[in-house]
């Protein structure tokens, strides 16, 4: 009787322990600290790590600490990854957020690609399967904490999509689910062995998967200067100099940060992606000297007037640097970024408003440039007014479709946005129709027997010329600065290098005859290592391609808020 008893008792103290822990769970997950993983408004949905709700509704209440003073705030007041965040719900419906100061982002939300070798094809964001190798004891949960599973280290695990669920097996048990799937990170990284990459494929941080259209999406929940370790030998050979390094940790920093309060992705609930679409992350892996330039500029970030900037950058240009407001546009140059501005870095007079005299430029290999030892400072490609019409055909419908603006056609002596006809026709002329004061093609003009229309921005340019498209063979040749001939040749280039670039006819052949690789905006890396080459350390480095900038220290840590409960009552 009395072990009945006791195994009662035993029995009352396990079910008081669980019902006290998921009211706990419950409480916790209705106003405690929490990160915003995604927000679409317009199907008014968010998710927020460890709690269920995710509803939104017209009287959905935003509030803000500003200082002690709580103060009404909108959604532009939210940012995916931030973790100031606490909440109130009720059921499904979450009822009160409230957002602590300003937020700290000492994290960055990484979308990874399935592989890195064509940015413009978006499928490639997208994985019918992953498989992820675990060196460590590993939790994988829902995002919410609903359900969650103790996995043990040296495990390969496939997740799937199977009825519309994510779907992977812990040990012979199925599971699926609808939701996001978190692998929180451990002291070991995670292996994900089913993309394609230079590096090892080692992963530091969480690791989320979500449903988008039936497919998977990755994205890689790290910390920021984690990030950076992989970003800068992705993008700047570790060889080089160390302060051209930490310029590139400077500026992928500041990237990084001001895509966060950009909000390109948010309905996705990512920050940026792995490719040169953002800035291109663990294609290759660490090396000491590039881990040595992020701990050394640890949390520096440019801001212009309190905001971090666009702090674009590019491998190499031809001698002139672009400015902001004339690459990224739509159909006509923007208002002017002061910290982006334009400049001539020879010592070669070019005048861009005369075409001959631009020609001359970008056919002159001897002359002294800080991107030099490039071997795109000039380049050379020649199409045939067939290849050209074969290649306009090939991508002017998608491209026109996706940004018809940047796309018009002459019609009844209007430039108007419609369809383009299957075939364009034969080629009469293409021109340059207009030039930005900084030397970039801001639009081509093409006459052809079907159809006359202009491409507008520099980057549709060269996404629609594209020479791999052509049907026939079409050599690239380029050149270092100060080569006495064109010494590197390319078969069938996937774009043109750069909207730096002048024309010139030969009967039924076009020439581009350009300089640079990249967009030619902010920083060029090349540049950067001639620079520090010569003393300047990357401070120096970056002002000479980012003007009035400050240099703040954004590695801060957020401590969470004290005493939340009264700002709910």
């Amino acid at each position: 009787m009395k072990k009945k008893i006791v195994t009662i008792f035993l029995i009352l103290a396990i079910l008081v322990v669980a019902i006290l822990g998921s009211l706990y769970f419950i409480y916790k997950n209705k106003d405690d600290s929490t990160t915003l993983l995604l927000l679409d408004t317009k199907n008014n949905y968010i998710e927020l790590l460890d709690t269920p709700a995710t509803k939104l509704t017209e009287d959905t209440v935003i509030k803000k600490l500003v200082g002690d003073k709580l103060e009404d705030a909108s959604y532009s007041d939210l940012y995916i990854g931030m973790n100031n965040l606490y909440v109130k719900t009720n059921g499904d419906v979450v009822e009160v957020i409230l957002i602590d100061n300003e937020p700290v982002f000492n994290r960055v939300r990484v979308a990874i690609r399935k592989t890195l070798t064509n940015i413009s094809d978006k499928s490639t964001l997208y994985h019918d399967a992953i498989t992820i190798e675990l060196y460590a004891d590993t939790k994988i949960k829902t995002y919410d904490g609903s359900e969650s599973y103790k996995v043990g280290a040296n495990q390969s695990i496939e997740f799937f999509v199977n009825d519309n669920k994510i779907s992977f097996y812990v040990g012979n048990k199925l599971v699926e689910s609808t939701k996001r799937i978190i692998l929180e990170e451990s002291d070991k990284e995670m292996k994900i062995t089913s993309i394609t990459r230079n590096s090892k494929k080692l992963y530091k941080g969480n690791l989320e998967l979500s449903l988008v259209n039936g497919r998977i999406l990755v994205i890689n929940d790290l910390l920021m200067e984690d990030y950076l370790k992989k970003v800068v030998p992705s993008e700047m050979p570790a060889s080089w100099n160390l302060e051209a390094l930490k310029a590139q940790a400077v500026a992928a920093r500041t990237f990084a940060y001001k895509s966060i309060y950009n909000k390109s992705y948010r309905t996705q609930g990512y920050v940026v992606d792995d490719s040169e679409n953002s800035q291109v992350y663990n294609n290759l892996n660490e090396t000491d000297a590039t881990n040595r330039a992020v701990l050394e500029t640890k949390g520096i970030t440019m801001l212009y007037n309190n905001k971090p900037i666009n702090a674009y950058f590019y491998s190499s240009n031809g001698g002139l640097k672009g400015k902001g407001n004339e690459v990224w546009i739509t159909n006509q140059v923007g208002s002017d970024i002061p910290y982006l501005q334009g400049g001539n870095e020879t010592n070669k007079s070019v005048n861009v408003n005369d075409e001959a005299s631009v020609l001359s430029f970008f056919k002159t290999l001897s002359m002294d440039a800080p991107s030099g030892n490039s071997n795109d400072f000039r380049w050379l490609i020649t199409m045939s007014k067939s290849q050209l019409r074969q290649t306009l055909n090939t991508n002017l419908k998608a491209m026109g479709a996706s940004n018809n603006k940047s796309f018009p056609i002459l019609e009844n002596g209007n430039w108007v946005a419609k369809a383009f006809p299957n075939d364009i026709g034969e080629i009469s002329n293409i021109f340059v129709s207009q030039r930005g004061s900084s030397g970039v093609v801001i639009s081509l003009q093409i006459v052809a027997s079907n159809v006359t229309f202009r491409i507008y921005n520099q980057s549709n340019i060269r996404f629609t010329i594209r020479p791999d498209d052509c049907g026939s063979d079409v050599t690239l040749y380029r050149a270092k600065a100060n080569s006495s001939s064109y010494t590197h040749t390319t078969t069938n280039p996937s774009t043109l290098k750069s909207g730096f670039f002048a024309l010139e006819w030969n009967g039924n052949n076009l020439s581009f005859y350009g300089g640079g690789w990249g967009h030619g905006v902010g920083m060029s890396q090349y540049g950067a290592n001639s620079y520090a080459s010569k003393g300047k350390n990357y401070r120096e480095i970056l002002n000479t391609y980012y003007t009035g900038v400050e240099f703040v220290d954004t590695s801060k840590e957020y401590k969470p808020l004290r005493n939340y409960k009264k700002y709910f009552e």
